[in-house]
């Protein structure tokens, strides 16, 4: 598993980074921008409250840019 950030909302997502996923084509799925990869100590900081969204395999393929 890998996090990502959207820096415009601050949502934190949990998404598989196998399979020929790749961050770059992905967006947020609250406001549609774009993601920042994050290590998972960063993810689960206390001042982030770790909102997590999590992606499944079905919702990656449609979130592609």
């Amino acid at each position: 598993m890998a996090y990502a950030i959207c820096p415009k909302c601050d949502l934190v997502i949990e998404w598989s980074a196998g399979k020929g996923s790749k961050l770059s084509r992905l967006e947020c799925p609250k406001c549609k921008g774009k993601l920042k990869a994050i290590s998972r100590a960063e993810a689960f900081k206390p001042h982030r409250g770790y909102k997590n969204f999590k992606i499944t395999q079905d919702e990656l393929a449609c979130l592609e840019i």
